[in-house]
């Protein structure tokens, strides 16, 4: 298996904490045919509704390469497309970004073995590098820097993963410029239940208090799963999870903040389908 880029380095504790607590209703519909796919989406906030058409066509048997590109436009009439091929050498991923308020972006990502290397570009001349190697099955450290258009560094970052046993995923993260130390680990109790945690250090507050996030995972049976989060200004997120295949899922959500009860709950729910 290929090493992951640093930008997925922590994606396991992320994605845990952050996703399938659904605060608005949205529905996403993707249509797959021979060309490629469609994804329709329509989100109701409290602002309004937002909603969003992306055509996705594979060049793959054009180009001889896994390729394809996309176009996206929305509601508040934003167009944005991205064209990606794989294995222009072995290895190498491009990805060409551009929208309609003359954003443009490209991106190679490289990974062999143990190592993954990142470089983007944009066009109004800032930058970002960066490098993940896993040194073994247990150990995996990654840098990120990040650069403007004055050949000034706004950020450097780095990361280390440790992995001490298969069902325990922990991740230092050290932000230097904005002197921010964030740590995060995933446990899978059983296979029923798994918690996750993370926590954030502002260094140049240290009378404030750390955020964090703590959440837990039960899964009720093969097609359903509860999850519930909470954190430190003491919102609290309740989601009820539902598969009813691999085509069909369905997310119910509960949110509310323990110490302001009389500011009313939300309700929240997703509905993603594949056809």
């Amino acid at each position: 298996m290929s090493q992951v880029l640093y930008n997925d380095l922590t994606k396991p504790t992320a994605d845990f904490i952050k996703k399938d607590f659904p605060e608005s209703h949205k529905v996403e519909a993707t249509y797959k045919h021979k060309y490629g796919s469609i994804v329709a989406i329509t989100d109701l906030k409290e602002g309004g509704v937002v909603a969003s058409v992306q055509p996705k066509i594979d060049f793959t048997k054009y180009l001889g390469k896994n390729s394809n590109g996309s176009f996206t436009i929305d509601t508040n009439g934003v167009k944005k497309g991205e064209v990606s091929i794989e294995d222009l050498v072995p290895g190498l991923k491009t990805i060409i970004n551009g929208d309609s308020k003359q954003n443009f972006s490209t991106e190679f990502q490289y990974k062999k073995d143990k190592v993954a290397f990142t470089v983007f570009g944009h066009n109004n001349k800032s930058y970002l590098t960066s490098l993940a190697f896993a040194i073994n099955p247990t150990f995996t450290v990654g840098v990120q820097a990040e650069g403007n258009a004055k050949n000034t560094l706004k950020n450097v970052n780095a990361t280390i993963i440790v992995r001490p046993r298969p069902d325990i995923f922990i991740s230092v993260s050290n932000r230097f410029m904005d002197k921010q130390i964030l740590l995060s680990t995933l446990y899978t109790v059983s296979p029923k239940l798994s918690v996750a945690a993370d926590v954030t250090v502002d260094l140049k507050a240290s009378d404030k208090s750390p955020s964090f996030n703590a959440g837990t995972l039960y899964k009720v049976d093969s097609q359903s799963s509860i999850k519930a989060k909470f954190n430190n200004t003491n919102k609290v997120n309740i989601s009820y999870l539902y598969a009813a295949n691999s085509n069909a899922k369905f997310a119910f959500g509960w949110n509310f903040n323990v110490a302001n009860l009389k500011q009313g709950s939300t309700f929240g729910s997703s509905f993603n389908i594949t056809l």
